[in-house]
C-alpha cells in the first residue's frame, strides 16, 4: 500500500492524505473523499476533491473541530 502526502500544516503536525477527518469525527454525509490537496497553517482547514452524495465530482472543504489536530 502506498501513501502520498499532499500538504502539511505550518507547524508540521498535520499531514493531509490520511484518515484524519474520520478520526476527528467530521461527518462525511455521503461523500467519498478522493484526495486532500491542501491544509491551513494551523492544520484545522483541509481542502480536496471527492464525489458528493449525488455521484458528482466536486471540491470539498472540511473544518476540524476545536482541539484538533
Amino acid at each position: 500500500m502506498n501513501s502520498e502526502a499532499e500538504g502539511i500544516s505550518g507547524n508540521g503536525q498535520v499531514v493531509v492524505g490520511a484518515d484524519l477527518l474520520r478520526q476527528a469525527g467530521v461527518a462525511l454525509d455521503g461523500w467519498s473523499l478522493s484526495i486532500a490537496r491542501g491544509v491551513s497553517e494551523d492544520g484545522r482547514v483541509i481542502v480536496g476533491d471527492g464525489i458528493n452524495g449525488e455521484g458528482m465530482q466536486e471540491g470539498w472543504i472540511a473544518v476540524l473541530p476545536p482541539g484538533h489536530p
